[in-house]
């Protein structure tokens, strides 16, 4: 059995967490999510509609599902942006909605107070922590540390296609995928072989069992069989209201 487990508001602490829920408002946090990891190790998918949130609490998700012995997979819904990145990244395999939206940054602090020393720390902790993540974010992508950072710099927003292209993404949710093949480009098609799997229920049905093919009517079932394949519809999907 899979598990879902939803991360799909603001990344807090555990602290933060709980004053929260006794308010009657539920953030994901660290101990949030290692209360839903099943216990049997089986897979889990982990619904990613989040702006992101603490740095920490980021570092402590991703860490508790990149330790998780069985299979994660990530799938962005929504939005996924800074520190849900680092989230979607500790998954096994990264899919993404068409329609939803990848976002890194450089990393920021508020509420801050001090002298100039002070500061500068701050400063210090804020280079090494960008660091890290162009790091994270290239050895997923195979880009450089260099290239990320200037995304990061940026405050780069990117479509499913984008990511994917970039390297962030394994695979955009509903799209088919291609069946790869080694021989000549005249193949069997998936309709062509269900058309003549009809066919040959149809003649194995008559009393005589010698297959005689008219040549005709298999063209005109293989025919009709190909019109009326429908191409696959894309789920629908609602968000971005203005």
């Amino acid at each position: 059995m899979t598990t879902v487990i939803p991360i799909n508001t603001q990344l807090v602490d555990d602290e933060t967490a709980s004053v929260m829920k006794s308010w009657g408002l539920d953030l994901v946090a660290p101990n949030v999510i290692r209360e839903m990891l099943p216990t049997d190790n089986s897979d889990v998918v982990v619904e990613i509609d989040s702006p992101g949130g603490l740095v920490t609490a980021g570092s402590s998700i991703a860490t508790l599902l990149k330790d998780y012995p069985g299979t994660v997979t990530a799938k962005i819904i929504g939005q996924a942006a800074s520190a849900a990145t680092v989230v979607a990244l500790s998954a096994d395999k990264i899919m993404m909605a068409p329609t939803a939206t990848f976002m890194i940054h450089r990393v920021s602090v508020s509420g801050i107070s001090g002298n100039s020393g002070d500061l500068d720390k701050y400063s210090d902790v804020l280079s090494m922590q960008d660091k890290q993540f162009a790091n994270l974010y290239a050895s997923k992508t195979g880009k450089t540390a260099d290239e990320m950072l200037k995304l990061m710099t940026d405050e780069t927003y990117m479509s499913a296609q984008q990511a994917k292209d970039i390297g962030f993404v394994d695979e955009i949710m509903f799209e088919e995928q291609p069946t790869l093949v080694a021989g000549p480009k005249t193949m069997l098609t998936k309709e062509i072989v269900d058309a003549l799997k009809e066919y040959r229920e149809i003649k194995g049905k008559q009393s005589n069992p010698v297959l005689n093919v008219d040549t005709d009517e298999l063209a005109e079932k293989l025919a009709n069989k190909l019109k009326n394949h429908e191409e696959p519809k894309q789920s629908k999907f609602a968000g971005f209201l203005f």
